[in-house]
């Protein structure tokens, strides 16, 4: 019952009219004794007395109530500074004897003060201006100059990130404070069927949190750039630039591989991790630096590396002055690919060392090994197109970095070398059509040749037809020069039909060089 404050002459003015009562009920009762008896209004007065005595009781503090109300609020701090997890809230009020109404109450307090504290830090992250940076900002001493002074400001700034990063942790930590979907709720108080007002609170909460994460998301993005802010401010559009070029995730990905392997200070250990792994064709070291650096691979080279001789393939020795020391045999130590076996066997191997270190680009050398295959298809009698399309596709990668599994970007390549190759057999096909002309003059003027070599084969042609001899090594021909060239002439060609080959892989090119050797 909650009691009611009277005034302090209700007792009085009640207890003076029971004497009156209670003499006429004493004669009609045959009370005796000189007392009267009590009366109904007696009653009533008693029951006022101890209202009265209620009244005054509640007046006075109860100090157990008091020291409850304490411990409460005792709690609520610790969950807020963060001595006590959100958690350990809920049992901790019960343990003090709180009903579930009771909690939901300090629930309520709890999750209002977060949400002042949250307000509160945004907006002082809002009036927070360029003003109170500089003002945060130690003043440069004087005398400082050049590099000294270079120091002292990048030293300023690394504090003042710092200084960042821990408001921004401090904020984040609060945010995720919170009790989530009602700490109460957990416990099953505090949630009724008709909805929950406080999800409103909840919600605003959520967004709140969402734009500090994406806020922090762009600190770190712009923190990512590896040029330095002294660089970015002398010159801004760098930084456009540098948002350009890793436009692509699947391209910033190798980039910042690259970097992390360039960063090593001892590369040789690097180098030995790759080494010891067990991939089919065993891959020098100087190859592995290449691919480390996501540099050219010479597939000539490779190529002559799958077939031993390893130790040959070394470093050249820095001499200085820009030149470097190198032995003899390391000039000529490369292999011709001429077939699509041989290309398929070397790019096997340069794919399986690329993908050990670039992990990412396993599709997309697979993707681009079928843009090679559909060329080889397309021209089954002239593979060096397809590998002469490869080589120039890898050097392109080398200048600028792109997605090598991407066909346009291989259509002017691609186009050239198809236009070389019908040039080629084009050519063929006239010198074998107007020597059979010829009477049988020449060594393939017969019809009988022409059949036997079939359209699109390789022969020799007549001396109207053939290269300029000047342009074409010869010994290379007969595998008797290396790369490169000692006399600078082209490899590559038949000095006798011009095709993709050398004289003496063919029977009948290697026969008429001869031929003309003797004669």
């Amino acid at each position: 019952m909650v009691a009611t404050r009277r005034g302090p002459n209700a007792g009085p003015a009640a207890g003076g009219g029971a004497p009156a009562a209670g003499g006429g009920n004493a004669n009609a009762g045959g009370g005796g004794g000189g007392s009267p008896p009590r009366s109904d209004h007696d009653g009533d007065d008693d029951d006022d007395d101890d209202e009265d005595e209620d009244e005054d009781e509640d007046d006075d503090p109860d100090p157990n109530h008091q020291t409850l109300l304490e411990q409460c609020e005792g709690y609520l701090d610790r969950v807020i500074s963060g001595e006590l997890a959100p958690a350990d809230f809920i049992p901790a009020l019960v343990e003090l004897g709180l009903d579930a109404t009771d909690i939901e109450h300090w629930v309520d307090e709890l999750e209002g003060r977060q949400r002042a504290l949250l307000e509160a830090a945004r907006g002082r992250g809002r009036a927070r201006g360029p003003e109170d940076e500089d003002a945060d900002r130690p003043p440069t001493p004087e005398g400082l100059e050049g590099e000294d002074l270079e120091r002292f400001r990048a030293e300023r700034d690394r504090a003042r990130g710092r200084r960042a990063r821990t408001q921004a942790e401090a904020v984040e930590l609060m945010a995720r404070r919170r009790l989530a979907e009602r700490v109460g709720r957990m416990f099953g108080v505090g949630k009724d069927d008709g909805g929950d007002d406080g999800d409103v609170g909840n919600l605003e909460l959520d967004k709140f949190m969402d734009s500090l994460l994406q806020e922090q998301e762009r600190r770190r993005e712009r923190s990512s750039s590896t040029l330095s802010p002294a660089l970015l401010a002398g010159a801004p559009h760098l930084a456009d630039l540098a948002k350009q070029a890793v436009s692509n995730p699947h391209i910033e990905r190798t980039i910042r591989l690259r970097r992390l392997f360039a960063s090593e200070k001892n590369s040789d250990n690097l180098v030995d991790v790759f080494q010891a792994q067990p991939l089919a064709e065993p891959l020098p070291r100087a190859i592995w630096k290449l691919i480390i650096n996501d540099d050219y691979v010479d597939f000539k080279k490779l190529h002559a590396a799958l077939d031993g001789g390893h130790e040959l393939y070394e470093d050249a020795k820095d001499f200085g002055g820009g030149y470097a020391l190198v032995k003899k045999e390391q000039l000529g130590k490369a292999k011709e690919i001429r077939t699509e076996t041989e290309w398929y066997r070397v790019f096997g191997a340069w794919r399986a060392g690329v993908v050990a270190a670039y992990p990412h680009r396993a599709s997309e050398l697979d993707g681009y090994r079928v843009i090679i295959e559909r060329l080889f298809r397309a021209l089954p009698h002239f593979p060096t197109a397809g590998i002469n399309v490869d080589a120039d596709a890898r050097r392109n990668y080398a200048k600028g970095r792109f997605r090598m599994d991407e066909r346009p970007a291989h259509d002017e390549t691609i186009l050239v070398h198809m236009f070389d190759a019908s040039r080629r057999a084009g050519g063929s096909s006239g010198g074998n059509g107007g020597s059979s002309s010829g009477g049988g003059a020449s060594h393939v003027g017969s019809g009988a040749n022409k059949r036997a070599l079939g359209p699109g084969s390789v022969g020799p042609l007549p001396p109207s037809k053939r290269p300029t001899l000047g342009t074409i090594c010869r010994n290379w021909n007969l595998g008797l020069c290396g790369e490169p060239c000692v006399g600078q002439r082209r490899h590559g060609l038949c000095i006798e039909c011009g095709g993709g080959h050398k004289a003496r892989d063919v029977e009948a090119c290697g026969a008429a060089l001869a031929a003309r050797k003797r004669a």
